[in-house]
């Protein structure tokens, strides 16, 4: 190994404010400043900063490609007078086609504009690769090219976003690979570039998109890694709420090991049983600060700082709870903002009104318990539903009654209902339609229910202490129920989910092999008779995978409709970035496919 040349780069994260490049443009600067006082010779800001990556359809509008260019104008005065070099991410115009690009800025001109040139098929919405090698810029020509460019005599070679894998890219042998990247986080994604920009070789600043990205569906965490001939030599802070400097003397190295196949989420995961739960600890803190972000970049960019959920003692509300908790301490704001609501109804049990009622004291929220009964007594009657009637309609109309309240007493204090429904409800459709289907920031949609159950057991075990871990295990020991229908005559609950509509453990594992994997029914069948071989038999898997595909198709039309939340897994089923499905598909196909098992 023979070292080139030693050069001090800063990856600078600022928080963006999605649109708003003026105030992007600002906030780089100060960060620069700061690089410049730390001797940084060279300032990489993520992908897309100048504008934020999850502009969506807006980037093609022509103020904000306008404002973005204004904003540039800034940083690139900026690099004269504080004698830095920098790499900025932003769209840009080029021969009538905007593209994704990173542009090297230095002594108050453009250096080099490269663009993006591996675009996935959503990116393609908006950008397309660049045909041209030069484009006036502040009328001077400037040269776009992805070649490597000297600066203070190390050689740099931009690798924007997935570029960074390609095979020139992982074959470099000499100079620093500045890699701008802006890639949502995942539960297991930033093990999983860490090891791959480890097995790249050379010498890599990889810089991600953070806080003030839009959560709309996913949750930004900016990522840092300074990689030097396969060892990691700097890490960023991650989920930070603030704009973030981490400074590294980048060793420019020659003669590495070369490039290794890694494999993908999903490849390792084809006969687990579980492939949504989480092989370490970290993975496990990873899912809960990917929700966490989620809900602290909605609360800070709606500037409400009260919160409303229906705690039912249950494994969903309970999470959310948790979660809710987490963003408000992160933002400082008072638990006591948060308001959890207990709304006894017909099906409510002891045990579940307890935990509920316990948990809210033990982490210091408001509590307030409103019954629905008599309003749903009342309901039933108005629409001439009889009293001995436990049709879908007098379980929807609690649920529905439960969301008035909810949604109402936010109204009146000023505040958002914090969703508790999960993925897999979302796949099967066991919500009710504009009832628990509703809220107006869902920090579980991205989450199966083997997840939600194992995070509640990681936060008891990891993180909880005393009278709030002890009431997190006993949830975590309750039967899941919506509690729509009475109690037995024990007390206890009648309504038991799994029993009605199949075990989660089965039907997430259908998730994600159908979903994940685009495996046929046949396929996603001979899966889980190995995967869950001595656990289920066939006739089982079969009955409940039919009941699976069912549903899926059937209730595509809830999920059209669900409310913003962020993704966690490796799936999502938002209909505005991870899956488009029109509501009245026919599931004749993979029914057919089912029906020769």
């Amino acid at each position: 190994m023979k070292t080139l040349h030693q050069i001090r780069i800063a990856a600078a994260v600022p928080v963006v404010r999605v649109a708003d490049p003026a105030t992007n443009a600002w906030r780089i600067i100060a960060l620069m400043e700061q690089a410049a006082q730390s001797g940084a010779q060279i300032v990489v800001t993520p992908e897309l900063s100048v504008t934020g990556a999850s502009c969506g359809d807006l980037f093609g509008q022509r103020p904000l490609q306008k404002a973005a260019l204004a904003a540039l104008k800034q940083i690139v005065d900026a690099t004269k007078v504080l004698n830095v070099t920098a790499v900025v991410g932003m769209p840009l115009a080029i021969n009538r086609q905007l593209c994704d690009v990173a542009v090297v800025a230095a002594d108050g001109r453009v250096a080099r504009i490269v663009p993006k040139s591996e675009l996935s098929s959503r990116e393609r919405r908006w950008f397309s690769g660049a045909d041209v090698c030069e484009v006036l810029l502040d009328d001077s020509v400037v040269e776009i090219s992805s070649a490597p460019i000297a600066v203070d005599d190390a050689v740099l070679t931009l690798a924007v976003g997935n570029d960074v894998w390609s095979a020139e890219r992982a074959e470099s042998s000499e100079g620093v690979i500045i890699n701008p990247f802006a890639e949502p986080a995942t539960m297991g994604g930033y093990a999983r570039r860490k090891e791959r920009l480890m097995n790249m070789g050379g010498s890599c600043m990889s810089v991600g998109a953070g806080f003030g990205e839009s959560s709309t569906d996913v949750a930004w965490s900016g990522d840092v890694l300074a990689v030097v001939n396969g060892e990691v030599v700097a890490e960023g802070r991650r989920f930070s709420t603030e704009g973030t400097l981490t400074v590294v003397d980048m060793a420019v190295v020659k003669d590495v090991r070369p490039g290794e196949e890694v494999a993908t989420n999903g490849e390792s995961n084809l006969l687990e049983p579980y492939p949504f739960i989480p092989k370490c600890v970290a993975e496990s803190w990873e899912a809960f600060a990917i929700q966490r972000a989620g809900l602290m970049q909605r609360l800070a960019s709606c500037g409400i700082g009260k919160c409303v959920i229906g705690i039912s003692g249950g494994l969903d509300s309970t999470l959310a709870l948790l979660v809710t908790v987490a963003a408000y301490d992160g933002l400082n704001l008072c638990r006591r903002d948060i308001v959890g609501i207990t709304m006894p109804g017909f099906g409510t049990t002891s045990r579940t009104h307890t935990n509920a009622v316990a948990l809210m004291r033990a982490l210091g929220i408001t509590i307030d318990e409103i019954s629905i009964r008599e309003a749903c007594l009342q309901h039933f009657s108005d629409i001439g539903l009889p009293e001995s009637d436990r049709s879908a309609t007098y379980e929807n109309a609690q649920a529905r009654e439960r969301t008035q309240i909810l949604m109402d007493y936010a109204g009146r204090i000023g505040g958002i209902v914090v969703g508790t429904g999960d993925l897999s409800e979302l796949a099967l459709g066991w919500a009710t339609y504009n009832g628990d289907h509703m809220s107006m920031y869902g920090v579980n949609a991205g989450v199966p229910k083997t997840l939600v159950k194992h995070l509640v057991e990681w936060y008891a075990e990891s993180v909880a202490e005393g009278e709030v871990a002890d009431i997190l295990r006993d949830i975590v020991d309750t039967p899941i129920s919506p509690e729509l229908l009475p109690a037995d005559e024990s007390g206890n609950i009648a309504q038991q989910t799994e029993d009605l509509v199949g075990p989660y453990e089965l039907h997430d594992f259908f998730i994600y092999n159908m979903i994940a994997r685009e495996q046929a029914p046949a396929e996603i069948y001979a899966a889980a008779l190995k995967a869950f071989e001595g656990r289920y038999d066939a006739a089982t898997v079969k009955h409940w995978l039919g009941v699976f595909i069912r549903r899926f198709f059937t209730q595509q039309f809830k999920r059209s409709a669900v409310p913003d939340g962020v993704k966690v897994c490796c799936v999502s089923l938002s209909p505005r970035t991870d899956w488009h499905m029109p509501s009245d598909a026919s599931s004749a196909a993979w029914m057919a496919d089912w029906a020769e098992l």
